[in-house]
């Protein structure tokens, strides 16, 4: 079979899903692209399903969402050889017609103006010129006039039946296909997998029911016949060669990349268990004490410590009425639970220092243990009400949003339409959720923001969802904040759309080691401990694919058929190595700022090889040293004891290579950051510096009128670009007092 591909780009895409059994051992890949090493071999014999189809370089590519929800490819043909590798259920290839100049090297869909403008009878005329696999990104509902089947795939024969609509019955979908002689829906069961059902025969032409969002997925033909290439009179359009995109409609709604493989755990922690691993040392300033085989004061006693006696423990517990130190294996209480326990504060490192007092002893570590889990503070001595909190905000359920939610969504919606252009960009921005399960009721609380967050990437669409770090608290064990970073992981992937994370200052969970356990680095999650879990779960979409030399989370995402490049940017750059115990705060690697050299000159490269006729997106947790806000500058930038912080000189650099940027192509769209909890701007440079308010009520803007279960409680952002009006509107769902801004660029 001749294969024709001198009119199809590189990663020319199609959306078409079937079943592939292989004649020839094939390699999978984590990129379309043969110099790809690969991880994988299909053998002889062997089937793939596959959910779309891509051309790269001189070979055809089936594509599919993997079990661990990392995006696969496998060949099945070469295209200079005109040979297959297998036989195809759903036959058809990524090969754009002929005369058709309308896609650019990144395509993932056609473009919007070709696509939707027909429907009924003229376009089943049609609809033979348009590839099997055109995807239509449009969401609406349908109801049926007639029975029909969903199924796993868009093909009538082969597919498996695995859903059923019954006269009256309305589906809700997400996008429109055209393949084997029907037009499609996507939708998303109640299960959560991805379906499809037919709603309209091409020849004879018939639609099955009643379309609420009219449009089908046909290409629009100028009257020879040839797929028109601008507006309804088919003049031509102002689409560029290369790889540049034209300035007409895009698709909305962002790219959906499929039901999420959770990684958190379905059960809960036992957090009635009381011990608490932590360094310090314990002063007996009134009088002396017996350290024990056991926590019981009946306990055999093994070793007197005098009045005066200093010890070193490496955990805390409470039992039998008392708090007791662990101290060379052997149980010391150092006070009674009833005795109200004073806080005295003193120079550490140049910060700030806590310790406590009570019943007899003086302790380095004013923690103590049962403050450690929040349920047994006297805060909310309520376990259940935790336990209920996070009940109702799974991370593996998607929200069910309240009436109030439904409201404050709706609303952000409607402004989002007002003021997007045909080309817009929407990228979803929240930062600072400081989610953790065992610290306070926020804490707790905040992953139904980042569900919130997510509900309307999925339905209302996003091209891309943007946390700006502190995704963690960092002030619990090691145990806990790991799980809750596959919690606030799982939570986000809800959203069904690409997703970056920036590091904060919070996220290794550095604060715990250095406050609770005595400058100690075993309660640090290292970069390569967390890889799996957060920069893993979306360096596949950063040019740097996380082959960063730290594991550090940088890297450009463009997004696909616009011309907006996001920067992701990593504040915390620098290698986990650790002395026992860390002598200074910051040595620890989030203990200061750190923009390494080689991120520095991957900066300055890549921004030096964005085309002059695209833009950039910043986005970085701590801003950069030189810039005044007009409520908080404290970036983690001051002297320590008279010492420039290591991290002061290279802030200062990475600001200079976006200044620079800038001055050149005068294409930075603007540097969103995080940090501080306060909604702050500064225009200086000719750069907008936004820094955005944390998602958590009870801390930044607010906190003190801030009440749970209100919609002011959250606050996350829908950043719309307007590239064609060079305009950025900032939506801002929740509370603040500036519902809607705009930025020109």
């Amino acid at each position: 079979m001749s294969i024709d591909v001198s009119n199809t780009p590189d990663m020319y895409k199609v959306y078409t899903s079937g079943r592939f059994t292989f004649n020839t051992k094939c390699r999978v890949r984590n990129t379309p692209d043969m110099s790809d090493p690969g991880i994988v071999t299909y053998q002889i014999g062997e089937s793939v399903n596959y959910d779309s189809k891509v051309k790269n370089g001189n070979h055809f590519w089936l594509s599919y969402m993997s079990n661990s929800g990392q995006r696969h490819y496998v060949p099945y043909a070469n295209t200079d050889k005109e040979t297959y590798f297998g036989s195809d259920s759903n036959p058809g290839n990524p090969i754009r017609p002929a005369n058709s100049n309308t896609s650019d090297g990144n395509a993932t869909d056609h473009p919007g103006h070709l696509l939707g403008t027909l429907t009924d009878q003229a376009g089943a005329d049609v609809a033979d010129q348009t590839p099997d696999g055109t995807l239509l990104v449009m969401k609406g509902s349908f109801t049926f006039d007639e029975p029909a089947r969903g199924r796993d795939r868009t093909n009538m024969t082969t597919a498996n039946k695995v859903d059923r609509f019954l006269s009256s019955q309305t589906v809700y979908y997400n996008a429109k296909i055209k393949a084997d002689g029907h037009y499609w829906f996507r939708y998303i069961h109640t299960s959560g997998a991805t379906y499809y059902v037919p709603y309209a025969t091409i020849e004879p032409f018939r639609y099955y029911g009643t379309n609420h969002n009219p449009g089908d997925p046909v290409l629009t033909q100028d009257s020879s016949g040839s797929i028109s290439t601008g507006g309804s009179d088919g003049d031509s359009g102002d689409v560029n060669s290369g790889n540049t995109i034209s300035e007409g409609n895009r698709p909305q709604g962002g790219q959906d990349t499929g039901y999420p493989t959770f990684q958190s755990q379905t059960t809960d922690f036992d957090i009635a268990n009381n011990y608490m691993p932590a360094h310090g040392k314990a002063t007996l300033v009134d009088n002396g004490a017996w350290s024990r085989n056991q926590p019981y004061m009946s306990a055999t006693k093994l070793t007197h410590y005098a009045k005066g006696s200093t010890v070193t423990y490496t955990g805390k517990l409470h039992s039998d009425g008392r708090i007791w130190c662990i101290v060379n294996g052997q149980y010391l209480p150092i006070g009674k639970l009833s005795t109200p326990i004073h806080e005295l504060f003193g120079p550490k490192d140049g910060m700030k220092h806590h310790h406590s007092k009570f019943s007899y002893t003086e302790d380095t570590n004013e923690h103590q243990p049962w403050s450690n889990i929040w349920p047994y503070t006297g805060e909310d001595a309520n376990r259940d009400d935790r336990q209920n909190m996070l009940q109702h905000s799974s991370p593996r359920q998607e929200l069910q949003p309240t009436s109030y939610e439904s409201q404050e969504l709706a609303r952000v919606h409607d402004v989002v339409q007002s003021v997007s252009a045909p080309d817009a960009v929407t990228v979803g921005f929240i930062t600072d959720t400081h989610f953790s399960s065992y610290n306070t009721p926020a804490t707790a609380r905040v992953l139904r923001q980042m569900k919130t967050f997510s509900y309307y990437a999925k339905h209302f669409g996003m091209d891309l969802m943007v946390h700006g770090g502190d995704l963690n608290d960092g002030v619990t064990e090691k145990k806990y904040e790991i799980e809750d970073v596959k919690r606030g992981m799982d939570a986000l992937r809800l959203g069904q759309r690409p997703l970056l994370v920036a590091q904060g200052n919070h996220d290794d969970n550095s604060g715990y080691a250095r406050d609770k356990d005595g400058y100690y680095p075993r309660n640090i999650i290292t970069n390569t401990e967390v890889y799996p879990y957060r920069l893993g779960s979306f360096a596949h979409l950063l040019d740097t694919r996380g082959n960063t030399a730290n594991r550090a989370a940088y890297g450009k995402y463009k997004i696909p058929n616009s011309k907006v490049n996001v920067i992701l940017l990593d504040g915390f750059d620098q290698s986990d190595y650790y002395t026992t115990p860390v002598k200074l705060r910051r040595q620890f690697r989030h203990g200061w700022m750190h923009f390494s050299v080689q991120q520095q000159n991957w900066l300055r490269s890549t921004l030096n090889a964005i085309p002059n006729d695209e833009f950039a997106l910043v986005v970085t947790h701590i801003m950069f040293k030189g810039l005044k806000f007009s409520k908080k500058n404290d970036f983690a930038e001051a002297p320590l004891d008279g010492t420039p912080a290591p991290g002061t000189l290279e802030s200062e650099n990475i600001r200079n290579i976006l200044i620079d940027y800038n001055n050149r192509t005068n294409n930075l769209i603007a540097v969103m950051g995080g940090h501080t909890h306060h909604d702050d701007y500064s225009n200086q440079f000719g750069i907008h510096w936004i820094v955005s308010d944390c998602a958590l009520s009870d801390r930044g803007d607010g906190k003190s009128n801030t009440l749970l279960h209100t919609k002011d409680e959250q606050a996350w952002d829908t950043l719309v670009i307007n590239t064609s009006e060079r305009k950025l509107h900032r939506i801002r769902y929740g509370r603040g007092k500036k519902k809607k801004q705009a930025y020109a660029f």
